[in-house]
């Protein structure tokens, strides 16, 4: 066994079967364990697959500040630009959208009356 990574997990130094977990680890084969071992491995298992997930996303961060530096910096401009295109422009936002909402459901009650035309006889109150 070494201390920075396995190369062996089956040394002399222990009186059980181990394997390597992610290279770092020597940990116990599940068949040499009991009952209650199991389920203490199991959950031992569990945050070290944790904490491997949670240091490979913190690496990825590290790596990659200057992206994120950018993409932040980016959404505050086009945040401020948007801001500005609101204030001044409400007024017109507010008009185009009332329009395109009468005319979806005007458009919406001809697709219905059309519906209704072609698929019920006429006459039939159901």
């Amino acid at each position: 066994m070494t201390t920075s990574y396995v190369s062996d997990c089956n040394s002399n130094a222990t009186y059980y079967d181990t394997y390597s977990f992610i290279g770092m680890y020597c940990l116990p084969t599940y068949e040499a364990l009991s009952t209650f071992d199991s389920s203490v491995y199991d959950s031992f298992i569990s945050i070290l697959e944790t904490l491997n997930s949670f240091t490979t996303y913190i690496t990825d961060i590290a790596y990659a500040w200057e992206v994120y530096l950018i993409v932040v910096v980016s959404g505050l401009i086009f945040l401020t630009i948007y801001g500005f295109f609101i204030k001044f422009c409400a007024g017109l936002l507010v008009w185009v959208t009332n329009l395109l909402i009468l005319l979806l459901l005007i458009g919406f009650g001809f697709y219905v009356y059309d519906y209704a035309c072609n698929n019920y006889v006429d006459g039939e109150s159901t």
